[in-house]
């Protein structure tokens, strides 16, 4: 019996999870993508989540078992009308302006009424479990741990099993088969529970009636909503502030999960939640401490503390959670509570925060939050308010003062100042670990000193916050670089550059004798900068498509005639190209310049065939062209707006993903030429003009044409050959992608 309903609780987290990742890629095509992104559809799949248990607490409320048996029989057969799921019948987003609405729209349409059936699952499951009268039924709440670990295991084999290896209508059909596996387990809990339990057991009847308040319902609501929104607000601040690695998002939320699966489990010691207090209060001070500006940590430490503390908090949050627990016959009033927690801290990142904070605020304030949850560490607290005031004051002065001497002062080594600037504080603000409101709001000072002086330490010109990131506009000063292993020094120009969280998109000499030159990606001896002198060459003006604007640098190509059309989702990003007090690679181009807002792929499609000389892919989420922009039906739509002679260029510089192998594999699908360049930034000029390392691809309109970069020893020519098996894996299409499989583990051929 047992079996059956964990076997039911299992599938249906399973599902759960399965289908988020899904959808969204589903809707990647229409939308594109970005963190906010992923928020929105978080905060729709909480808002699916809060419906289904409404539903499962008022089914479960009802006395008769058999009303409820057959009320959700019937409910469960009506997804079967709306599957499998798919984006038939969508509307394109809208051009200009926050996407949220629609694309909370479109999630409604797309996979709603399965989602919300199967949410229903975990309270009612339970509940049902509650009136079989087996000897754990009355604290069924250890069923919640096997649907976290439902939840973990299809969170984990969408992008490592089933996004690998099968299409998206392949996709779909698994989890209709799913669904159906599902529909048989919940019924046969449904049969089991008419059977055998049409009472509560006697050891439920015993607490049945302690009363749940107000005071009791508020506390569940904090305890679920801080660590939901501590989990999007570190996604957030990771895939925008420290790295934007594909996929990362999957990491905080499995860890989220196991959190649960920990603290439900039954057995769990009673030292886990106090030692989580603890180890939350150190890994806490330990992020404050290396935000100092100075303090410059490897990225990778960075992540791990930020992670660990998500963990560390989630663990003290939901253990106290699941301390709290009421009885069973509460047991759907409770998870009703939790799942509007989980929507509201949803709410909060996605809806609230960017709208109110242009920066990733989220994140300090909930682990501030987070602190405040903890429970007493040794002897019960003796609480004094004067002093839970009095230490953090003196500790802002402590800051105050530090940071005046340290700046102030000469002749200290690093490591002094170091000590006196983040060491000192840090250790006091510990020594306050004993007594939760104290440390809490000693912990807010040090961490708002962190943050605010970071803030100040960074010459930002320009800040802005939309539903795609954080977009910042910075100047730095020139940095002194030794030519030779002699003493000679030359200073890098000072440049300003355009930042998306923590990947450039583009960057301008504040020389002005070197203001016009393209940088960074884009340098004149590169890959693109030879496109468009070969273009040039030809002695017509050049017709190009761009995709992704940045800061304008190809813009500065432009000759006297030339016509680009540039396309580009965010209008923040088209607003701060063209305002020549922060960039001019725009304002003084000799080309023509036409602005076409929306989703480049999407809008491109629009423009007449045989238009453009050029089509440049440059456009970013995450630090690599999102999926959709770059699949064979993509490419075959650029091809048909190319000229007979017409070039596709792809942007492919990346440190985490190898999108080479895919353009090679789109390149051989669609019968067409190409190369790939790996060009290094060495030497002298690399220097003083900002040159990068890049990756560019190009392919050809034409199988006739001559392709230009043939012969050329710096470009790797594709093959012509057919696609075999192995290169196959490699072809995206708008219904099978892999971007795991592309993660650095195909090697550059030169």
């Amino acid at each position: 019996m047992l079996a059956t309903f964990f076997l039911a609780i299992l599938t249906g987290a399973g599902l759960l999870f399965l289908v988020q990742p899904m959808v969204a890629k589903m809707l990647l095509p229409l939308l594109g993508g970005s963190p906010s992104v992923w928020n929105t559809c978080m905060v729709f799949f909480q808002a699916g989540l809060l419906a289904g248990y409404a539903y499962a607490h008022a089914l479960g409320s009802r006395r008769s078992l058999r009303a409820q048996v057959a009320v959700h029989g019937a409910v469960l057969l009506l997804p079967f009308l709306f599957l499998p799921i798919g984006a038939r019948g969508l509307s394109a987003p809208p051009e200009s302006g926050s996407p949220v609405v629609w694309l909370l729209s479109a999630l409604t349409w797309t996979c709603g009424l399965p989602f919300f059936v199967v949410a229903t699952t975990g309270p009612l499951i339970q509940r049902w479990f509650s009136r079989t009268g087996h000897r754990d039924a009355a604290d069924p709440y250890f069923l919640y741990a096997a649907s976290n670990v439902g939840s973990f295991a299809g969170l984990l084999a969408y992008p490592f099993v089933l996004e690998p290896w099968l299409t998206l209508r392949g996709q779909a059909g698994f989890w209709t088969a799913g669904y159906g596996l599902y529909v048989l387990f919940v019924l046969a809990c449904g049969a089991f529970v008419l059977r055998r339990g049409h009472a509560p057991s006697r050891a439920a009847d015993a607490v049945d009636d302690a009363p749940v308040s107000w005071g009791d319902r508020l506390r569940w609501l904090v305890y679920a909503f801080v660590p939901s929104s501590l989990l999007l607000a570190t996604t957030q601040y990771l895939t925008t502030d420290i790295a934007s690695v594909p996929l990362l998002w999957v990491v905080p939320l499995a860890l989220y999960l196991l959190t649960f699966v920990i603290v439900f489990a039954k057995g769990r010691p009673s030292w886990l939640v106090p030692a989580s207090g603890v180890a939350l209060a150190m890994l806490a001070v330990a992020v404050a401490a290396v935000t100092f500006p100075g303090v410059e940590p490897d990225g990778l430490v960075e992540l791990t503390l930020a992670l660990a503390a998500m963990v560390a908090a989630a663990l003290v949050a939901h253990g106290r959670l699941a301390d709290a627990r009421p009885a069973a016959s509460h047991l759907t009033q409770y998870y009703l509570v939790i799942a509007l927690g989980g929507v509201l801290g949803g709410a909060f990142n996605a809806l609230v925060a960017p709208v109110v904070f242009n920066d990733v605020l989220e994140f300090p304030l909930m682990l501030a939050a987070a602190c405040f949850l903890r429970p007493a560490w040794g002897a019960p607290e003796r609480r004094s308010t004067a002093l839970d005031l009095a230490v953090p004051a003196a500790l802002a002065l402590l800051l105050l003062g530090t940071g005046r001497f340290v700046q102030a002062a000469e002749g200290l080594s690093p490591l002094a100042r170091t000590w006196l600037a983040v060491g000192l504080p840090s250790t006091l603000c510990l020594a306050t670990l004993g007594w939760t409101r104290r440390f809490g709001l000693a912990f807010a000072v040090l961490l708002g000193f962190a943050w605010t002086r970071t803030a100040q330490s960074v010459d930002v010109i320009h800040q802005e916050r939309t539903f795609f990131g954080v977009h910042r506009v910075l100047d730095f000063e020139g940095k002194p670089y030794k030519i030779d292993e002699g003493s000679s020094l030359i200073f890098a120009n000072p440049y300003r550059v355009l930042l998306h969280g923590p990947t450039r998109h583009g960057m301008q000499s504040l020389d002005v004798r070197r203001r016009a030159m393209p940088t960074t990606y884009f340098h004149p001896s590169g890959p693109i900068g030879q496109v468009f002198e070969t273009l040039h060459a030809r002695g017509r003006p050049v017709r190009m498509g761009l995709i992704g604007l940045g800061a304008g640098s190809l813009a500065a190509y432009g000759a006297p005639g030339d016509a680009f059309t540039i396309y580009d989702i965010d209008p923040a990003v088209v607003r701060i190209a063209r305002n020549p007090e922060w960039f001019t690679f725009v304002s003084e181009s000799k080309a023509t310049l036409d602005f076409v807002l929306g989703d480049g792929r999407l809008r491109i499609a629009e423009a007449d065939d045989a238009t453009y000389d050029l089509i440049v892919i440059d456009a970013f989420s995450s630090d690599a062209i999102p999926a959709h922009l770059l699949t064979r039906e993509a490419v075959a739509i650029y091809l048909r707006k190319l000229k007979p002679d017409g070039l596709i260029a792809f942007h492919l510089s990346n440190q985490y993903v190898d999108l080479a192998p895919v353009v090679e594999a789109i390149a051989h699908a669609l019968g067409r030429r190409g190369a790939v360049r790996w060009d290094e930034a060495t030497g002298f000029g690399a220097v003083v003009e900002a040159k990068d390392d890049s990756t560019w691809a190009v392919l050809a309109a034409s199988t006739d044409a001559p392709f230009p970069f043939d012969g050329d020893a710096r470009w790797w020519s594709i093959p012509r050959e057919e696609l075999d098996a192995t290169r196959a894996r490699y072809l995206w299409t708008d219904d099978y992608s892999n971007v795991v499989g592309a993660m650095k583990s195909f090697r550059p051929r030169r």
